[in-house]
């Protein structure tokens, strides 16, 4: 009797367990999204003007562009922020001096620390000229002191 009564504990036991296996909440076969490979800071050359343009990423979507004669006198453009969302190779945007709503959508390449974007289908021709084809390289060292 013993010997059944510790069976029948161990069949309950066994079977009460196998649930509890199947809910875990373990994270191993959980899929974590790749990280945005866009995030950060990115430097490129600008106009004659304002030679130097910075692009800021952030991880929750939103960028800033910044432009100045270096990279030390760096200010923000005028109406240089909105948001983007990266899928796949392509990076929309939404902001800027465009309209409120207006899409620029563009594939982009991502090699050797470098940023390249090719206009798809953008009817903001400001952001076109800011954006299209216009090569930026990640920064990688914190800006010097300004310069006098």
């Amino acid at each position: 009797m013993k010997c059944n009564k510790a069976l029948g504990v161990a069949l309950l036991v066994a079977l009460s367990g196998s649930p509890l296996v199947g809910c875990s909440s373990d994270s191993a076969d959980s899929v974590t999204p790749p990280a945005n490979p866009l995030v950060g800071t990115w430097v490129a050359k600008g106009f004659p003007d304002n030679p130097v343009v910075v692009l800021e990423m952030a991880s929750d979507g939103s960028w800033e562009y910044l432009w100045g004669p270096s990279r030390e006198r760096v200010v923000t453009a005028g109406e240089g922020s909105g948001t983007y969302e990266v899928n796949g190779d392509t990076v929309t945007w939404l902001g800027g001096a465009c309209d409120e709503g207006v899409k620029g959508i563009y594939t982009y390449t991502l090699e050797n620390g470098q940023f390249t974007q090719m206009v798809k289908d953008d009817p903001c021709p400001l952001r076109k000229v800011a954006y299209d084809a216009v090569i930026f390289t990640a920064e990688t060292a914190s800006p010097s002191p300004a310069a006098s």
